[in-house]
């Protein structure tokens, strides 16, 4: 299973060590279409919109999506949902991703901003 990641899941960035407890092997970066959301402390996906996202894909277990659905606060902050991500290489791969859910969006109304460039950044 591959699981596309755009926010502070990515490498580098500050929850990365859940993907790296997971043992989830990076294969490439990979980017989707969709509108990507200023939150303030996190980033939130959703599927609607044109602008094109930047993120990470992974390959990833059942028991790692488990926890990271958790980690996520799905369903109550996230979605898992499945999308089609475009890889470097020109690729195309089914993935899952997190959607921030429309409740999460408001609750978070002080950074409820888009990110034109589709780029998440710490």
């Amino acid at each position: 299973m591959l699981l596309f990641v755009y926010g502070t899941l990515k490498r580098g960035c500050k929850n990365h060590h859940v993907m790296e407890s997971g043992h989830t092997p990076f294969l490439a970066n990979a980017t989707t279409t969709g509108t990507l959301i200023n939150l303030g402390p996190f980033p939130g996906f959703k599927r609607d919109g044109g602008l094109t996202i930047h993120g990470e894909l992974f390959s990833v277990s059942d028991a790692f999506l488990r926890r990271a659905d958790r980690f996520e606060g799905v369903p109550t902050m996230y979605t898992r949902e499945e999308i089609q991500v475009r890889t470097e290489a020109g690729q195309y791969e089914m993935a899952y991703v997190y959607e921030v859910t429309d409740e999460t969006i408001q609750s978070y109304r002080a950074g409820n901003r888009v990110i034109p460039s589709g780029i998440w950044v710490e």
